[in-house]
Formats: structure tokens, sequence, C-alpha cells
């Protein structure tokens, strides 16, 4: 099982989703901005495992 960002296309696209079993999928485009759908009510963060390890810890095996 391949870890880390894997890429996802038209040819094969159920494959992953067979071989992880937690996977989340960014659908994305150079010419799109954020999906009306979302926007405003989405919000994502970013933690550095390295700067933070203590906030870090309990989401995974680091």
């Amino acid at each position: 099982m391949k870890i880390g960002v894997i890429g996802i296309s038209d040819h094969g696209f159920a494959v992953p989703f067979a071989d992880h079993r937690d996977l989340a999928v960014d659908f994305l485009a150079e010419w799109c901005g954020p999906c009306p759908g979302f926007a405003g009510r989405v919000v994502s963060g970013r933690c550095n495992l390295d700067e933070n390890p203590k906030t870090a810890a309990p989401f995974g095996p680091w």
C-alpha cells in the first residue's frame, strides 16, 4: 500500500478506494476557484508535524 499523495484518474478510478480504507480526494482544476457549494462553509487547516508534535500526536501514528 502506497502512503502519501497518489494520482487518481478516469482510468482505474475505483482502484485507490479498494487499496486505501481512508482516502480523501481533492478534485481540482487550474481554472477553477472555490466550489460555490463549499465557499464560506468549509474550512480546512494545516498543521506541520515537525513544528507542532503535541498538537498532531493524538491524530495519527507519526
